[in-house]
């Protein structure tokens, strides 16, 4: 039969152990949770976003400096595909009047992820919150060219 000096030392030592751990908890996982990010929209107009899911990665000449936060149709323009996206503030300067979005592959998964084309070094940084247009990538047109010639090949 344990003492109460034995269960009560075994109480301390789970309290403490419970405490250890959800401190260690709220610094990892609180320091990705709360990071404060830089919001933006990407508008795919007439454009498909297949396979491109909520956090996927948004990359800035081949790095990640963010995430998708949702990805939605318009409320006005129905063929209008919108995509909430948020950036490393760090990283936000880069991202100008004349950046364009587009979609990439990763690799033959069919899962996506955003890319944003950088335009001059002279353009101006975009504030916070402002819309970028989303465009084609090579593989999107070559696509709908290889429908093109499927369909005449048919005929």
């Amino acid at each position: 039969m344990a003492t109460r000096a034995q269960k009560t030392r075994l109480a301390l030592f789970f309290l403490i152990s419970i405490s250890v751990l959800v401190g260690f908890l709220l610094v990892v996982a609180g320091s990705h949770w709360f990071k404060s990010r830089t919001p933006y929209t990407l508008r795919f107009e007439d454009i498909g976003v297949g396979g491109l899911n909520k956090g996927a990665a948004v990359k800035y000449l081949g790095t990640t400096i963010g995430r998708v936060e949702e990805v939605y149709i318009d409320s006005v323009a129905i063929t209008t595909v919108n995509v909430d996206v948020s950036v490393d503030p760090k990283q936000s300067n880069a991202i100008t009047d004349e950046t364009r979005a587009a979609i990439g592959n990763l690799g033959i998964t069919g899962l996506k992820y955003i890319t944003l084309i950088p335009g001059s070094p002279s353009a101006k940084p975009l504030p916070p919150g402002a819309i970028i247009k989303g465009d084609e990538t090579f593989l999107a047109d070559f696509e709908k060219q290889a429908e093109v010639i499927s369909a005449k090949v048919e005929l």
